[in-house]
């Protein structure tokens, strides 16, 4: 059954939390912080934290809600999602979703612009929606431990994860441009020659095999009058012998015909 109205702040599921953010079955979380990605991330000031950021198409933000759980019963469970104006902007939340039964702290997601426009956040503005639900108490063998941060400790960690792993876009499209370019245009070159080649074949195969069997018997012929001249001393078998084994090295079968008789050395 899900907890509506007042009795979310009757229940205390919320720090911080404010009674015109209730709308409908679900509360809308707020942005407390806004943390950069990339070399803006080592500028970060805790004590100064950005007011607005201006999410540029590609580009990575971390985004962290203003109110606090404290979720102390083991029979509700929250279920979180990017707002859906957000959503109809272009933005991608990675880690929203559950949010488990005894969980105390903030929550925060990376948001990703695959819009083609620039996606500005502000501070204090709506972003999350939250809807809490009760259900059968979880037994103890199910509850793991759990960590409790304060939302400045939440933001310090997800700083240092940021600084340490994340680029400031989601891809760089530079790099993959000059890698897909290349590949397109390695396959471009291939089906070019393979269109030729087949081409060739389909169109002018019978002259291509002309060629080769006349090529082919054109080397056999020059080669018996080389050897005939240079090699007088090698028999008449001899020599036959060696022609054959050429013949049958080099020519299709039905082409491996030789004379039982080779013309007489003058």
């Amino acid at each position: 059954m899900l907890i509506v109205g007042d009795e979310i702040l009757k229940q205390n599921l919320l720090k911080d939390a404010d009674r015109s953010h209730i709308k409908n079955s679900s509360y809308y979380l707020t942005i407390g912080a806004i943390i950069p990605v990339g070399e803006e991330a080592k500028n970060f000031d805790f004590k100064k934290p950005l007011e607005m950021l201006v999410v540029k198409p590609r580009q990575v933000a971390w985004v962290v809600s203003k109110e606090v759980f404290s979720i102390k019963s083991h029979e509700i469970t929250a279920l979180v999602t990017l707002r859906s104006t957000f959503t109809k902007q272009g933005l991608l939340a990675l880690d929203v979703g559950m949010v488990d039964a005894d969980f105390e702290g903030p929550i925060g997601s990376i948001v990703i612009n695959f819009s083609k426009n620039d996606v500005p956040l502000r501070k204090g503005e709506e972003f999350f929606r939250v809807a809490f639900m009760t259900h059968a108490e979880v037994p103890n063998e199910f509850r793991p431990f759990r960590e409790k941060m304060s939302a400045e400790e939440y933001i310090k960690k997800r700083h240092n994860e940021i600084i340490g792993s994340f680029p400031a876009t989601f891809l760089n499209t530079e790099v993959l441009s000059d890698e897909m370019a290349g590949k397109v245009s390695e396959k471009i070159k291939k089906d070019i020659l393979d269109q030729a080649l087949l081409h060739i074949v389909k169109n002018y195969w019978l002259k291509v095999v002309a060629l080769i069997v006349l090529t082919t018997l054109a080397v056999g012929v020059a080669s018996y009058f080389l050897l005939a001249k240079l090699a007088p001393n090698l028999t008449q078998k001899e020599v036959q012998s060696m022609i054959q084994v050429w013949i049958e090295q080099n020519l299709p079968k039905q082409e491996q015909s030789l004379p039982k008789q080779l013309p007489q050395k003058k």
